[in-house]
């Protein structure tokens, strides 16, 4: 009436009618609704499949372990053009070490356990090198039924960066423990570590520095010096060492000279300050002496 259109779902069956003879019966079924769901659905999976295609991971979707759609990525990964991979099994694309643990994750999801929603994986490619891969498991409607997003990305490069940043960390606590020297390293001013000189020296424990902020072992108008000299740091300024003066536990002030570099500490950048006493005392001197 109002000349919108409608879709409809039509049965015909013919039926004998005592009066007038041979006739049809129409039941119409108005589908409009499903229709633009399926419409709608049917966008959005395209509109998915041409976000997927130029992603950097490897994306596979699965359903009872058979492969029913695969981006780009997942098919340069595999080796397979992105048609042929639709007629596989996941399976036929794990290497042996990987099909036990692959099985029973996918069999526990598809009996709606969801265990291992991300785990990393070690391989060694054809050419023998160690390829580090993280997987990303998730549930998801597709072509109208449940199925099983696996999302590969490949953290080689990754995993490498933090082992050399684990060894490089290590390296520089190793020497900090063995020079005789005050050695103290803080990001934005909160204290990482510090060596046992240096502990020594300002009178706590490693344990009780560690994690503080190195403000509030500073002398009133220090924390302005130290506060400007980390700014130039962060500008990339390479600052010459200066003088500022800290607080012991008992109340004391000693003065020290500053020389720092930027290292690389944990995953992130940080400062690495050696102190050195300048305020000509004897007692409790900052090289971990002994008075005279």
């Amino acid at each position: 009436r109002d000349g919108s259109s409608l879709c409809s779902f039509s049965t015909i069956t013919p039926f004998t009618h005592h009066l007038h003879g041979p006739v049809w019966i129409s039941v119409h079924e108005d589908i409009t609704e499903r229709k633009c769901a399926e419409t709608s659905l049917r966008i959005s999976e395209e509109n998915y499949r041409v976000l997927a295609d130029h992603v950097q991971d490897a994306i596979f979707i699965t359903r009872d372990g058979r492969i029913v759609y695969a981006n780009r990525r997942a098919a340069e990964l595999a080796g397979y053009p992105q048609d042929a991979l639709l007629s596989m099994n996941v399976m036929d694309l794990a290497i042996p070490a990987l099909q036990d643990r692959i099985r029973e994750i996918l069999k526990t999801w598809e009996e709606g356990e969801k265990k291992d929603t991300a785990f990393e994986t070690r391989v060694k490619t054809p050419g023998g090198e160690d390829t580090v891969f993280e997987i990303i498991l998730s549930d998801l409607i597709f072509q109208g039924s449940p199925a099983i997003m696996s999302t590969i990305r490949d953290i080689t490069e990754r995993k490498m960066t933090e082992e050399y940043l684990r060894d490089l960390s290590s390296r520089y606590i190793t020497l900090a423990r063995s020079i005789p020297a005050s050695v103290l390293v803080h990001r934005e001013g909160r204290i990482l570590y510090v060596n046992d000189t240096a502990a020594e020296a300002f009178g706590y424990s490693r344990e009780e520095l560690e994690g503080t902020g190195i403000m509030q072992h500073l002398a009133p108008g220090s924390d302005r010096i130290v506060r400007e000299m980390m700014e130039r740091r962060r500008r990339g300024e390479d600052l010459p060492p200066y003088e500022v003066t800290i607080l012991t536990r008992d109340g004391r002030e000693r003065r020290v000279m500053v020389s720092g570099v930027t290292i690389e500490f944990g995953r992130d950048p940080a400062s690495l300050a050696l102190l050195t006493d300048i305020t000509g005392e004897q007692e409790t001197p900052l090289n971990g002496g002994s008075p005279e």
